[in-house]
């Protein structure tokens, strides 16, 4: 066949645009356009390229697949708790929140002449780390009931009872 008379290998073109987006298409049709290659005389780089990078892109998708529940369940410090059956702390990060165990109070002073008083108390029951949070002001109490989780570096503190104001 005659370099002139090669017909285009629209297969093994659309194969190798297809393995950037869609992967298994694009090995299909990579394939495809590897075996009609023989006939055209064409496309045989293109479908070799889109073999490659297909079987590339869907080995790393796999890998993905395998590893990623592994970090979001303990790179992320939140493993289930059997006992509460929910997702708070985790024995790993639970030396980070034990340092900070303790009572706190922290005061401020706002125009005119009124003063807020924030005590916060953090504690460990049942393997599971809480707060009580107090705020005393200008005719308001509020008290609050917090879990404490370690979540990317972080100390998260969410609403477990409301204690109630006054």
């Amino acid at each position: 066949m005659n370099q002139n008379e090669k017909k285009t290998n629209t297969l093994a073109i659309l194969g190798f645009v297809f393995s950037f987006f869609i992967a298994i298409v694009g090995l299909v049709l990579s394939i495809l356009g590897l075996n009609k290659s023989k006939e055209t005389g064409s496309g045989k780089g293109f479908s070799i390229a889109g073999i490659i990078i297909s079987s590339v892109s869907i080995v790393i998708s796999i890998i993905i697949m395998i590893f990623a529940p592994y970090y979001l369940k303990y790179d992320r410090g939140i493993i289930d708790n059997k006992e509460e059956n929910t997702k708070y702390g985790s024995e790993y990060y639970a030396s980070e929140i034990d340092k900070i165990i303790g009572d706190y109070e922290f005061n401020e002073y706002t125009e005119p002449n009124q003063n807020r008083i924030y005590t916060l108390d953090v504690y460990k029951e049942n393997n599971l780390y809480y707060a009580n949070l107090n705020i005393d002001g200008f005719q308001t109490m509020y008290r609050m009931k917090l879990i404490i989780k370690y979540v990317n570096n972080h100390y998260v503190f969410e609403l477990n009872e409301d204690l109630g104001s006054s």
